[in-house]
C-alpha cells in the first residue's frame, strides 16, 4: 500500500486533481496533522466582524472556533467550547453577544482573556 504523500503525487496532475483528494479519510487525516496541527491558518478577515460583539463561528480543521471583535475593537479568535462543560458557546454562525447556556456570565460581545478555568469567570466582562 502506498504512503499518503506517495498517493497525493499520483492523485495530482499538471492539469487536474483527482476528486479522492476531496473525500479521501486517510488524506484529511494528513492534512490534519502537516496543515491545520503545524501551521499558521487563515480563520477570517476583520470585516467579517465590523462592530464591537460581533463575531464569526468556524473551524480550525476539526476544532470549533469563534473570530470575535471585543469590547476594546481588537479582533480575537477563541476556541468555541465552554471550559466549565465541554458545550459549544456560540451555535448560531454569527450574530451579535451570545451566552453559554451553563453560564449567564460567559459574554463573547465583552470577550478579554483570564486565567480562569470555569466559563463564568474564563473572559473578564
Amino acid at each position: 500500500m502506498q504512503s499518503v504523500p506517495e498517493t497525493l503525487a499520483s492523485l495530482v496532475q499538471p492539469a487536474r486533481v483527482h476528486r479522492r483528494l476531496y473525500s479521501d479519510p486517510a488524506i484529511f487525516e494528513f492534512e490534519l496533522e502537516r496543515i491545520f496541527g503545524a501551521a499558521w491558518i487563515y480563520i477570517g478577515h476583520e470585516s467579517q466582524v465590523k462592530n464591537r460583539g460581533d463575531y464569526f463561528r468556524t473551524f480550525i480543521g476539526r476544532k470549533p472556533v469563534v473570530l470575535v471583535r471585543d469590547a476594546e475593537g481588537e479582533v480575537r479568535v477563541i476556541h468555541n467550547q465552554c471550559a466549565h462543560r465541554g458545550s459549544l458557546v456560540v451555535k448560531i454562525r454569527a450574530s451579535g453577544a451570545k451566552r453559554c447556556r451553563y453560564s449567564s456570565a460567559y459574554r463573547i460581545a465583552l470577550m478579554r482573556p483570564r486565567a480562569s478555568a470555569s466559563c463564568a469567570s474564563m473572559y473578564q466582562l
